[in-house]
């Protein structure tokens, strides 16, 4: 009980005032000072955030239609294979990752990203370092709000050696099934730490004693991001409330400032968009 009122508390302040920089992150790449961005920032960030998405979904479509046309060749040698490895041999990569701390950590692309966006974390309360700083220290780690892509996450896992350096090892994000079955963007997700986001596997996690980093609003969320507005879903979303209670792990509310603000949204085919989101837990941004 003490755990939800703070909880509650915590989630109704949000609501009814501006919240505090000095404790939570920022990422505001539209904000003052653009010109003092340097030219390879800008560089990183349009290759990152155009060429993985593109590669990703030009990789899925060859494999598909190229299964249709050469089905021995592509589908036989190359698609079956890999869908083998993924879904059956190495499946239980989506119940505790396969973090490359390595790579993360030193991505070829994230200087230059963190500097456009201005990534940073705010002053962190002190109760909280000093938790973190325990050997067996655990939390959830709940992030507001999801934005189009939760592209905050990839850039947290840069940094978190700085920020959690006891516990990065031990922390897991929860993430949609649906980016476990896509070329490139699975093997990014496991490398960085994330698991699937179903109650078992979450479970299985803190039983475990991981940390983990979820972002309740999920794809509800993600659908009704828009430029310039600060919102949040959690309506039939407490299960995070919930895992916190039953394991007694603390929880700790995360604001990214900025996440809405990464892409210009639109309308069109909401309807159709809510529909494929509600019946199949599918989204697609525009």
């Amino acid at each position: 009980n003490l755990i939800y009122r703070q909880v509650h508390y915590s989630l109704r302040t949000y609501y009814c005032r501006p919240l505090s920089k000095h404790l939570l992150g920022d990422m505001s790449p539209t904000r003052e000072n653009n010109d003092s961005i340097p030219l390879y920032a800008y560089i990183a960030t349009f290759l990152h955030y155009n060429i993985i998405y593109l590669l990703s979904v030009y990789i899925s479509l060859k494999l598909l239609i190229g299964s249709y046309y050469n089905p021995i060749g592509i589908g036989g040698l190359i698609l079956l294979p890999y869908i083998s490895y993924t879904q059956v041999y190495r499946r239980d990569e989506v119940h505790d990752g396969n973090q490359w701390r390595e790579l993360i950590e030193n991505f070829p692309s994230a200087p230059g990203i963190l500097r456009y966006l201005r990534f940073s974390f705010g002053k962190l309360p002190q109760e909280f370092v000093d938790m973190e700083k325990k050997p067996d220290s655990q939390f959830i780690l709940a992030c507001f709000p999801h934005g189009t892509g939760a592209d905050f996450r990839l850039l947290m896992d840069s940094v978190l050696q700085n920020v959690f350096p006891s516990s990065i090892r031990r922390t897991r994000t929860l993430t949609a099934s649906i980016l476990f079955r896509i070329p490139l963007i699975r093997e990014i997700c496991l490398w960085s730490g994330c698991i699937d986001a179903s109650r078992k596997v979450a479970e299985k996690a803190l039983e475990r004693k991981r940390t983990l980093i979820v972002i309740p609003g999920g794809e509800a969320e993600q659908l009704r991001t828009e430029y310039g507005v600060e919102r949040t879903v959690l309506k039939n979303r407490k299960g995070f409330v919930k895992l916190a209670m039953r394991y007694n792990v603390p929880l700790v509310p995360v604001y990214v400032f900025g996440s809405n603000d990464l892409f210009y949204t639109r309308n069109t085919f909401y309807q159709a968009r809510y529909w494929l989101m509600k019946k199949f837990r599918i989204c697609i941004p525009l």
